[in-house]
């Protein structure tokens, strides 16, 4: 993971996350005395997902196609409506658009947020660094 995302890479961070994510529902599951289910570390899973990479959606759809249950789907959801507020605008993914015109297209980085040309930048110094 750490080579891929200092490398410059375009992978490495999912398995990362999702396991993270399990480590820590289950600390809380041990500290909470509910290890019955694997409902936390499956939460702390979509948890970690939904924030990282900005995808709320996707993360209460993880738990609620997982448990099939309603209401620790709704669970899932104030969960994951933490993250998304606690993480601010930050996102794993260099591929993260920050805004997007009328008509649905990309809209440049602003210059404090980090951009494509930049990445691309330091992946071509990391590759020339390689070659010599």
């Amino acid at each position: 993971t750490l080579t891929c995302v200092f490398g410059g890479g375009g992978g490495g961070v999912f398995t990362s996350l999702a396991i993270g994510g399990v480590f820590v529902g289950e600390i809380v599951a041990q500290l909470l005395g509910r290890t019955e289910t694997g409902f936390f570390p499956l939460l702390g899973g979509a948890c970690f997902l939904a924030g990282g990479y900005r995808i709320p959606l996707a993360g209460v759809l993880l738990v609620a196609e997982s448990t099939g249950d309603p209401m620790l789907t709704v669970v899932s959801l104030v969960a994951v409506g933490i993250v998304q507020i606690m993480m601010g605008d930050d996102s794993v993914s260099d591929a993260k658009h920050e805004a997007r015109d009328v008509s649905g297209a990309p809209v440049a980085a602003t210059s404090d947020a980090p951009s494509r040309e930049r990445t691309k930048g330091r992946r071509s110094r990391a590759r020339s660094r390689a070659r010599t």
